[in-house]
């Protein structure tokens, strides 16, 4: 990222903007920060990314800060609004689900089954209470999973 140095304040600007006012100088391949600086522009050099809590909060590049004659980005800890944090909790909960479907070898099958392949399936398995109990939950979880993406 590249700012323009109005007083103090950092301002958006850019390399094409750069080249269109200074048109008559030329500069050295990159724009190196010796040249460059003494235009009042600067690069802004890149900060890590602070840790946060992704489901309550978002990230965003602040204005960035001058220490010296270097520039630094910045960023800001932003609050999610409570809808927005229950999309993001119920968004977090299908991909959980997700997964742990795509895990479970048995919802996959069924998932994927021809009608005639899950009527053999089931003639030749489920011969007492325990199996049909084991096909009933494989069943709920193939059925939670397509309903959620279904209905909400």
């Amino acid at each position: 990222m590249i700012i323009k140095d109005n007083n103090g304040i950092p301002e958006p600007y850019s390399i094409k903007q750069f080249k269109t006012d200074n048109a008559n100088v030329s500069f050295r391949e990159g724009y190196p920060d010796i040249q460059i600086n003494q235009y009042g522009v600067y690069k802004v050099q890149p900060v890590p990314q602070p840790a946060y809590n992704n489901l309550t909060h978002k990230l965003e590049r602040g204005t960035p800060t001058k220490t010296g004659d270097i520039w630094s980005e910045t960023w800001d800890i932003i609050a999610l609004q409570q809808s927005d944090i229950d999309r993001r909790a119920l968004d977090e909960a299908d991909r959980q689900d997700k997964e742990a479907i795509k895990a479970d070898n048995a919802v996959k099958a069924l998932i994927l089954a021809t009608p005639i392949k899950i009527e053999n399936y089931i003639s030749k398995n489920v011969t007492d209470l325990a199996s049909a109990k084991d096909l009933l939950i494989t069943l709920a979880k193939a059925v939670s999973a397509i309903g959620k993406r279904e209905f909400r």
